[in-house]
Order: structure tokens, then C-alpha cells, then sequence
């Protein structure tokens, strides 16, 4: 299904009952609002704080807070489930500092640092003072689709979904003529992510998947354009000083961008450099990129912002490989 509000439940985030949840997220940074089927997910840490669901039409939400966060939070309680109020959301904004010294002691047992930096990725690409700078605005985090890979019914999942979108005034101000180019985005932290299940092949090969029929590539499409569309009209995106150029009205017909974020490597390690020239590898990088133009980013000066001369191909990452 794709993932879209109604507009009944965007307008409650709006000038409705929920909309102090959306000062909330405007005004911490640490908070990420991620639109679902129907429902929003609040982010922090990299783990969902807040899950809001309509009920009856919109008369009445259902909240919703993993309890496994409360590991180590003895005696927390949550308010009511059913929220039909503006003073019952008041009290849920109330608690979300509780809410997130829970999550905080949960992650100091439970690392979740992949999660946590693809949080920090969103961010500073999206809502950050630097992120009208940056060429790449994030969307939407781990989409999910049924595929088949090796005749195996696999759920593949791409990290960050968003758009690559010049940071030039000139592109900007026209975006019919000059249309941003999907991208989909897959997030490694350590070296211990990148061979194996869930590694840099097997995610090549689940994207290829995910290609080889041109439907599920023109949905995405249009729900990411969708996504930034409402985050946009949110406050969700710092986009321009006085509110950017007209919106999006497509994406290009350009191959999309398949981009691995590469957190954390350790260049003493030969790890890498062995994926990368892998037969099997090779042979899935050569098959997706015939669809996608795969890319590798390096950090910009230790920072998390996304630059399109920052992105290497497999040829320049080697190469930059072999001088360290």
C-alpha cells in the first residue's frame, strides 16, 4: 500500500487536535515525523516515540509508545491510548521528555547506531540550517516492498528514499524544466554490515528486484513527490527562505540514484575493498546499474550533508581506497 495521509487526518496535524504534536516535531530537532499508511510514526533515536493511527474517521486517534522502552524505566506508565482531545494530546506532549530518558537508558543497552545515524542523515538534509544547501532532501526511511530474489519471496527495504535536487537557485526556481531524480539510499554502519545477510550484494540484488518491473519504481515516484509536497506544507522541510519555488509536479525519467552510505569504515580494514571486487558483486552492480546509477558517498568535512560531487562511483571509491 502506499504511504499517504487523508485529508481529514493532515488536517488534524494542521489546525486539528494533533497539531501540537507538529509544533513538537518543528521545535526538537531530535524528532522526525515520517508519514506511514495512514498513520504517522514520531522518530527519536532512530526509534519510533510515537505512532499516531485515526479512528472513526478521525473522532478519535490511537497512540501508540513500544513498552519495550521502559526496560529500564520502572513504574512508567502511559497516558490513554485513545485520544479524542486536545487536552489528552497536551498531556502525551507532556511526558515525551520521560518518553525519551526511556529510550535513551534503552540504547545505551540496545545500540541501535545504524538507525540513530540514519536519523542524523534525515535531518541534516531536510530540516537542518544547512540543508537548502545540500542536493539531496530525504522523504521518507525504511520503504519496504515484497520482491522476489533467487525465486525467494524477500521484503526488501531501501534505508532512505528522498530526491536529488541541485542546491542552484536557477534549478530550483524552475522545477518542470529541471525535475529532481529519485533516490534510494541503503545505510551501512562498520564494517560488519557489508557482506553476508542484509549486505552490499544482497541489497543489490533486492534493488534489482525491485526494478525489473517499472511499476513499483513509478509509485515510488509519485509518493515521493507526495512526501515532500506535505512535508513542505508542515514546516517539515527548510526549503528556501521564503518558501521555495512551486512544488514538484514530477521527477525525472533520469535513472534514479542507488546511493550506499557507508558509515564507519575503518580504512585499515580490507573489507571493503574485497566487496567491491567481488565476481558476484560485480556481476549484480553491472545488472542494477543498467537501472539505477549506483553511487558511493563520502563525507563532506565529518559532516552528514549530501553533496552530488561527494557521491564516487565503484571505480573512484576503489581508487580512493588504494591511496589510504
Amino acid at each position: 500500500m502506499p504511504r499517504a495521509l487523508s485529508q481529514p487526518f493532515l488536517g488534524a496535524f494542521q489546525s486539528g487536535i494533533l497539531h501540537s504534536i507538529l509544533e513538537a516535531v518543528i521545535q526538537d530537532n531530535t524528532l522526525d515525523f515520517q508519514i506511514r499508511d495512514e498513520e504517522v510514526h514520531i522518530y527519536y533515536r532512530g526509534g519510533k516515540i510515537l505512532g499516531v493511527e485515526p479512528k472513526d474517521k478521525c473522532r478519535r486517534f490511537l497512540f501508540s509508545f513500544d513498552k519495550k522502552y521502559f526496560e529500564d524505566s520502572a513504574g512508567a506508565e502511559l497516558p490513554e491510548l485513545n485520544v479524542m482531545s486536545k487536552e489528552l494530546v497536551s498531556v502525551w506532549m507532556s511526558k515525551l521528555q520521560a518518553l525519551k530518558l526511556a529510550m535513551d537508558r534503552y540504547f545505551t543497552k540496545h545500540e541501535k547506531s545504524e538507525r540513530e545515524f540514519q536519523q542524523l542523515i534525515v535531518r541534516e538534509n531536510t530540516y537542518s540550517n544547512v540543508s537548502n544547501g545540500t542536493d539531496f532532501f530525504i522523504t521518507d526511511i525504511e520503504y519496504g516492498k515484497m520482491v522476489k530474489v533467487d525465486d525467494e519471496d524477500r521484503a526488501t527495504r531501501f534505508d532512505l528514499i528522498g530526491l536529488y535536487w541541485a542546491a542552484e537557485a536557477t534549478l530550483r526556481r524552475n522545477a518542470r524544466n529541471h525535475r529532481p531524480r529519485l533516490c534510494l539510499f541503503e545505510l551501512k554502519y562498520g564494517d560488519g554490515a557489508l557482506s553476508g545477510k542484509s549486505g552490499m550484494l544482497d541489497h543489490l540484488k533486492c534493488a534489482l528486484a525491485f526494478c525489473e518491473t517499472n511499476k513499483p519504481l513509478q509509485e515510488l515516484k509519485a509518493e515521493v513527490v507526495d512526501h515532500f509536497r506535505i512535508k513542505r506544507d508542515l514546516g517539515l522541510v527548510r526549503f528556501a527562505k521564503s518558501g521555495g519555488p512551486a512544488d514538484i509536479a514530477a521527477l525525472s525519467d533520469e535513472k534514479p540514484y542507488f546511493v550506499f552510505l557507508l558509515a564507519n569504515h575503518n580504512p585499515r580494514s580490507s573489507v571493503l575493498r574485497t566487496m567491491l571486487t567481488d565476481k558476484d558483486y560485480l556481476t549484480a552492480h553491472a545488472e542494477l546499474n543498467k537501472h539505477m546509477e549506483i553511487r558511493y558517498a563520502t563525507a563532506s568535512f565529518m559532516g552528514y550533508g549530501l553533496y552530488e560531487s561527494q557521491m564516487l562511483t565503484r571505480e573512484d571509491l576503489i581508487a580512493l581506497l588504494s591511496k589510504r
